[in-house]
């Protein structure tokens, strides 16, 4: 199950805790991922490629959808603060570019294979834009696993 999210996106924000609770329940019979998406890369994206460097994605990536209020550098330095990750390699990946240059070229991919909204959720193949339905997604789950 892949997850196409932002975490700037007022849906995204309320389907996490929905994504989050069909994570729980599959989490030792599905891989899951996240892919980010917007028009273009934001700050919060960049940081949490920049937690994803020092393995720390998910637990970040938690934070910044519970986080109330903008996600700006003084919030995601607070979070990568209370995660004890290295700052210094912290704030390096995110000045340096790659994060950003790799997460426009998804971006753009994306566009590419006709993905223009999220949330969307890609279950082997099977696309859901904007899905709130756990018994849709967990049903659409199911069936690929009895396959």
């Amino acid at each position: 199950m892949i997850i196409i999210s932002d975490f700037d996106c007022d849906a995204c924000i309320n389907a996490h805790s929905l994504y989050d609770s069909i994570h729980q329940e599959y989490k030792d019979k599905v891989k899951f991922g996240y892919i980010h998406y917007s028009t273009m890369p934001t700050f919060a994206q960049i940081a949490s490629d920049a937690a994803n460097k020092q393995n720390k994605f998910w637990e970040f990536h938690d934070s910044l959808y519970t986080h109330k209020g903008y996600i700006d550098s003084i919030a995601a330095f607070n979070i990568a603060q209370n995660m004890s990750m290295d700052i210094n390699k912290f704030q390096n990946d995110i000045t340096n570019n790659e994060g950003k240059k790799s997460i426009e070229k998804t971006i753009n991919q994306l566009v590419l294979l006709g993905i223009y909204a999220t949330p969307t959720i890609i279950i082997n193949g099977r696309l859901i834009v904007n899905s709130n339905s756990k018994e849709e997604i967990c049903h659409l789950i199911d069936e690929e696993l009895l396959k």
